[in-house]
């Protein structure tokens, strides 16, 4: 009884089976004829789904060797290595090699004259995104910009910047090493023309877009009435060294690329401000000229003499949007934050173990 009960319930699972195949099929093949049904089914390959991991390729149209840079040392392949190692690192994108470019270049322009634009390789190569890539140095930073164009979208045009930090040199001559400064300053401008802060949260440097900031004047405020403490002797000697002594402490940090004191002054200069000084707070003009380059935080500090000592203090600006109704080329000063610190005792060392401190803290 059991062995005819197994065998009625293979028949119907059978028969199920057959019909269910018989079904799909039938959709796959717009209603087959009956008469094929078994061959059919033989041959049957169930539709294919549309590929939701196709990679955005990306085609770099040109690259452009900015000035500042020594090009014995910096050649333009070194920026395709670099935007290659970035799609590496990131699924989502690949990069169309030169070969395949330089290919289909030739394939396009063959025995004519034709004039052939970037858009149109973008299309025989079939690139999601167009790339033209400048690299420019200024003393020890170098700024990366992407200018990104859909190739769908003639109009689509779009302008990011990334800037690292030229941190290696060789031991030998000291001249400098551009790939690990190169790669850091455009995965942040690849990351802020994709939209993607995130993009690169999982490599081992964490790198991600980080706002410019400069170390600007810190104030010297005496006062007669108190007795002379030796700190206020020499106060254009001792403001750089405290600039120094900042840049120093704080520009390892992932959150900003801060610009080191010669790099500043190469600002300055670019905007006709010469012989700066760091014992008095930054001017307008300075400001001014930092906010053109593209510069919206700074450092500024005070030491101040009073009753009880000294007071060091720093604090953290921004440079906010510009009423476009006045003259104002500055805009909006906001204080994000700020630190202080007393010194009790008339001592030369004890304020660079303050100044260190407080700005660690600033830049917690």
């Amino acid at each position: 009884m059991k062995l005819i009960t197994d065998s009625i319930l293979f028949c119907f699972i059978t028969v199920l089976f057959f019909f269910t195949v018989i079904s799909v099929e039938a959709i796959a093949t717009n209603n087959q004829k009956n008469t094929n049904q078994k061959t059919n089914r033989k041959a049957w390959i169930a539709p294919q789904l549309p590929d939701t991991n196709e990679k955005i390729k990306i085609y770099i149209a040109r690259t452009v060797i900015g000035l500042g840079i020594d090009t014995s040392l910096f050649k333009p392949e070194k920026i395709h290595a670099a935007m290659n190692f970035i799609t590496m690192l990131n699924d989502d994108y690949e990069l169309i090699p030169t070969s395949t470019v330089a290919e289909a270049t030739q394939r396009m322009a063959g025995d004519t004259n034709r004039i052939i634009t970037a858009f149109d390789v973008a299309k025989e190569v079939g690139a999601d995104r167009i790339f033209v890539i400048k690299v420019e140095q200024l003393m020890s930073v170098l700024r990366t910009e992407i200018i990104s164009v859909n190739p769908r979208i003639p109009d689509s045009t779009s302008v990011s910047e990334g800037f690292a930090l030229l941190h290696f040199f060789k031991k030998s001559n000291h001249e400098v090493i551009y790939d690990p400064t190169l790669l850091k300053s455009l995965q942040r401008a690849f990351a802020v023309i994709e939209n993607d802060s995130l993009m690169f949260q999982n490599t081992n440097h964490n790198v991600k877009p980080a706002p410019n900031l400069v170390i600007a004047g810190i104030e010297f405020v005496n006062d007669s009435t108190f007795t002379n403490w030796e700190i206020f002797n020499s106060p254009v000697t001792t403001s750089y060294a405290y600039t120094e002594l900042i840049f120093e402490t704080i520009n390892k940090t992932d959150d900003w690329v801060v610009f080191d004191t010669e790099s500043r002054d190469v600002i300055y200069e670019m905007f006709n401000l010469f012989l700066i000084e760091n014992h008095i707070a930054p001017s307008m003009n300075e400001l001014s000229a930092l906010r053109n380059f593209g510069v919206f935080h700074f450092i500024s500090g005070r030491l101040e003499r009073n009753r009880n000592g000294i007071t060091f203090t720093l604090s953290l600006y921004k440079m906010a949007g510009i009423n476009n109704q006045s003259n104002d080329s500055v805009g909006e000063i906001i204080k994000l934050k700020s630190v202080s610190e007393n010194l009790h005792k008339n001592d030369i060392i004890e304020p660079k173990n303050i100044i260190r401190r407080l700005a660690k803290k600033l830049i917690e």
